[in-house]
């Protein structure tokens, strides 16, 4: 009976773990639905970059087909994890109850453990079904959720070309600004007067010793 009892009691709790297990792998598709989501901000922000070009419509196309996708991953995963009922043994101050109204049956023994073991089989083939039910859904979220993230990139592609563009198109203009801005010179004084000025502004050197000019010899004349 031992035997028995304790194989009921593994597949009971098996089934709790693996609802555990389950619940936790939740956290799979939320963080690719976080990745989706952030991504759709940032294409969001820049999406002036795919104006008055025709890769707007390609963008467009992908990013709904995308869309489509993270609709279906939410639909699955709602269902996957809302509205089901588990399934557990009887609480421990029912079960001192039935001991009690039962203590002096000679078969109580026998009756507490097969009522022990059709709870067992009662709770684990609901948890069961459950569980199976979750795997399902989970499993199609999650499928949706990288058609999803797929088509993103794919969209991506038409945003990247069209965001070089605008830079490649940036640098040029920049580069033309440059190259068309007009070079000022400096200025300068006036490097001549006319004739009457410089006249007027000359001093008086009428009286000034006249030039000298000497013829190179190699005589030496000697002053006596």
């Amino acid at each position: 009976m031992n035997k028995r009892s304790d194989f009921y009691k593994e597949q009971y709790y098996f089934e709790l773990t693996r609802k555990n297990s389950l619940t936790t792998s939740l956290s799979i598709p939320i963080a690719f639905m976080t990745a989706i989501f952030t991504a759709y901000a940032y294409l969001g922000l820049n999406i002036y970059c795919l104006f008055d070009t025709w890769l707007i419509w390609v963008f467009l196309l992908f990013i709904l087909i995308a869309s489509l996708f993270v609709v279906k991953a939410s639909i699955y995963l709602y269902k996957a994890f809302t509205g089901l009922k588990y399934g557990y043994l009887p609480s421990p101050d029912k079960i001192y109850e039935y001991e009690n109204k039962y203590k002096n049956d000679p078969d109580l023994d026998k009756k507490f453990f097969e009522g022990i073991k059709r709870s067992y089989i009662n709770t684990t083939s609901k948890n069961r079904l459950n569980n199976n039910f979750r795997v399902t859904n989970l499993f199609k979220a999650n499928i949706n959720t990288i058609k999803a993230i797929i088509f993103v990139i794919l969209a991506s592609i038409p945003f990247f070309l069209a965001k070089n563009n605008e830079n490649i198109l940036l640098k040029a203009n920049i580069n033309l600004e440059k190259n068309l801005k007009p070079m000022i010179p400096n200025e300068q004084k006036p490097s001549h007067t006319s004739e009457n000025e410089d006249q007027s502004n000359q001093p008086d050197i009428s009286d000034f010793p006249v030039d000298e000019y000497i013829t190179e010899s190699a005589e030496i004349n000697i002053p006596t």
